[in-house]
């Protein structure tokens, strides 16, 4: 009786062990599998992640190519109305129709060319297309952005630091006069109580409320797409 006590225990644990190492080589599969489709996720990812800064590095390219040429026609012509905003001083009235925008054909540039070296500001081609120059002698009013570093902020808090404010001065330039008829200033002010439901964030270059301020001073509708390269 005990021979056959022992035997059953025996069996029994025999049978347990093989149920142990049944499950263990059914479960190596399922690892290996598992492990696989994490891997083939991340490379997904990876692959993704590439073709995306790929997109969007084509995508600038594409832009900088399709408007280089306009680029290059009116260059040197706002450069003549970059000195007047700079020099501030040939300021007076204008008979420019602002009411009516079928009138006007606004060139909009930088003061100071963006990191691609381009003059006419991004911002610009936001326009409706009726309302681009194509020749030099249409562009009137000429638009000149001067983005200025004009203070530094400091946070609050335990870890102070320090970032640069950034201020944007607006000048419109009646170019059959040469004279600034308005002047315009969007604060990059984060700590401006006049804009608390739209801070700035500090050390970021307040572009897009240029660009709202200008096509409401020019009526047009902006629209969402390369405010600046800066």
């Amino acid at each position: 009786m005990a021979d056959q006590f022992r035997n059953e225990k025996l069996e029994a644990l025999k049978n347990s062990l093989n149920a142990v190492k049944e499950k263990k080589q059914t479960a190596k599969p399922k690892s290996g599998l598992h492990y696989g489709r994490i891997i083939a996720f991340f490379v997904f990812l990876i692959v993704a992640y590439f073709s995306f800064v790929s997109l969007i590095d084509n995508t600038e390219k594409n832009f900088l190519n399709r408007t280089a040429q306009y680029e290059a026609n009116f260059k040197n012509f706002a450069q003549t109305y970059i000195e007047i905003a700079k020099n501030g001083n040939a300021k007076g009235s204008s008979n420019i129709l602002i009411t009516d925008p079928t009138k006007t054909k606004p060139l909009i540039c930088y003061a100071k060319p963006d990191k691609d070296g381009r003059t006419i500001a991004r911002i610009h081609y936001n326009m409706p297309e009726n309302r681009k120059p194509q020749k030099t002698d249409e562009a009137n009013p000429v638009v000149v952005m001067t983005i200025k570093q004009e203070r530094t902020y400091t946070s609050l808090g335990k870890f102070k630091t320090k970032f640069p404010i950034y201020d944007i001065y607006i000048d419109y330039i009646d170019s059959k006069k040469n004279i600034i008829f308005k002047h315009e200033v969007i604060k990059g002010d984060p700590t401006d109580e006049e804009s608390s439901q739209n801070r700035i964030a500090p050390g970021t270059i307040p572009i897009i409320n240029a660009q709202t301020a200008i096509a409401k001073s020019l009526i047009y509708t902006p629209s969402f797409a390369w405010h600046s390269s800066y």
